[in-house]
């Protein structure tokens, strides 16, 4: 009953196109978030920071939550 991988042709799964940028954007922004900071992000970077702004008050729904250290 867990989860896992599953391979889809995303043009064929309604909202999974949708579901890739966001996912993709999620990851650019913080594997690029100082380069961001300090002006030095392309303009592909800004791209994605501006794509994740889009998602202000919904993004935690996107986010797994953080473990107990």
């Amino acid at each position: 009953m867990g989860g896992g991988p599953i391979t889809a042709d995303s043009a064929l799964v309604p909202g999974l196109q949708l579901a890739d940028m966001a996912a993709f954007s999620i990851s650019r922004y913080m594997q690029k978030r100082q380069a961001i900071v300090e002006d030095q992000g392309s303009s592909f970077d800004n791209i994605a920071l501006e794509t994740i702004a889009g998602f202000e008050g919904r993004i935690e729904y996107l986010l797994k939550p953080a473990q107990a250290a």
